[in-house]
């Protein structure tokens, strides 16, 4: 019986052994080195992620990846999505971020950027519900940094 039990444990274990190597390098290509897919990535990011409990810190955030009309949108209605996240007790963390260049005028860059995320709220009764989702962002260089000045399909 012994003998039974251990051939799998041992191949659980050289399997992980085996994929660890491998998984590194995965995670390490999948990171963009554009400057101006890094913005999309971490705009993606930060627009998903949020917390009912600090929420004005989650708009500071976002804010201070945007710019133009989307800037002055998002800023106008914080209000009104702070009520229903507080209200909801509404949770979101972006498990994985995947961003790829539209063609488009290099002055002002197109990225569709893919969010997998887990929402937590009072309707899921605090367990997570996995969610995806695509929107197109497009972006300005400000002062040196690429902003998100607008957002198609937002999350």
């Amino acid at each position: 019986m012994f003998r039974i039990t251990l051939r799998p444990i041992m191949i659980t274990v050289l399997c992980a052994v085996a994929g660890m190597p491998f998984a590194e390098g995965t995670a390490a290509a999948a990171t963009p080195a554009d400057p101006v897919q890094l913005a999309a990535c971490d705009f993606g990011r930060q627009f998903a992620t949020f917390d009912w409990s600090g929420y004005d810190d989650y708009v500071t955030r976002v804010l201070n990846l945007s710019t133009g009309p989307f800037h002055d949108q998002f800023a106008a209605s914080a209000n009104d999505r702070r009520a229903q996240v507080t209200a909801t007790h509404s949770r979101s963390e972006a498990n994985s971020v995947e961003c790829r260049t539209e063609p488009a005028d290099p002055a002002h860059p197109q990225i569709s950027v893919t969010v997998d995320r887990s929402l937590r709220s009072d309707a899921t009764l605090g367990l997570p519900k996995p969610q995806k989702s695509t929107m197109r962002v497009y972006l300005d260089q400000v002062a040196g940094h690429w902003l998100t000045s607008r957002v198609d399909n937002p999350i």
